[in-house]
């Protein structure tokens, strides 16, 4: 299997032999998710401020999506009896902070808004704070754009007005608290399935 260049190849024993099919792809979604929040973290470094908030932005986005995986793991029969006590402890932080889906939780007052503007491009209808934000557009003498010198193709200009809006939108939702808690919460997510895959490892030897 071809990975990303920056990556040296290697191999682990294959554990999943004896795993059924939804705890197979409990794992999948979960790998496939450390796969995504460690890439965004790596794209943070060389990048102008406003890409670097589609990058955090998505680990949001990812973050939202796993508190749904959280919730329906906690609700499933065994997949949970595979985790050592480290592993226990990794996915009951996970539990505390993401698995409540009260209107004032985490998952639903800022991860769910989030990532339905980041990933379907909604925006909350009658809100005084979105109003107040197109007003603020519309009053621009101009709109910034963002554009590659001595370059005229397409993909060649970046609409940074747009960038601007999205940003101020959604920072409305993250107080400095909220940024910190989801940042650990990403590296939690990282921890967990690196322990679960040393636990399945372990006893499949």
């Amino acid at each position: 299997m071809d990975i990303e260049s920056h990556f040296n190849n290697g191999v682990i024993a294959n554990f999943l032999t004896n795993m059924d099919e939804v705890d197979i792809l409990y794992l999948i979604r979960f790998s496939l998710a450390s796969n995504d929040l460690i890439s965004n973290l790596d794209a943070l470094e060389p990048i102008s401020k406003q890409e670097k908030s589609y990058f955090f932005y998505n680990s949001v986005s990812i973050v939202r999506e796993i508190a749904k995986l959280v919730d329906e793991i906690s609700s499933s029969s065994g997949f949970e009896a595979t985790f050592s006590d480290d592993t226990a402890k990794s996915f009951n932080k996970l539990k505390e902070n993401l698995k409540p889906f009260n209107e004032e939780s985490l998952s639903k007052s800022v991860l769910k808004p989030v990532r339905d503007t980041h990933l379907h491009y909604t925006f909350l209808a009658n809100s005084t704070y979105l109003t107040s934000l197109i007003d603020d557009l519309k009053n621009m003498p101009v709109l910034d754009v963002g554009i590659k010198p001595n370059d005229d193709r397409l993909m060649s200009v970046r609409y940074t007005y747009a960038d601007w809006f999205r940003a101020e939108y959604i920072n409305n939702y993250l107080s400095d608290d909220h940024t910190k808690l989801i940042a650990n919460l990403s590296v939690e997510i990282i921890a967990f399935i690196d322990g679960l895959l040393t636990d399945l490892i372990t006893q499949g030897q």
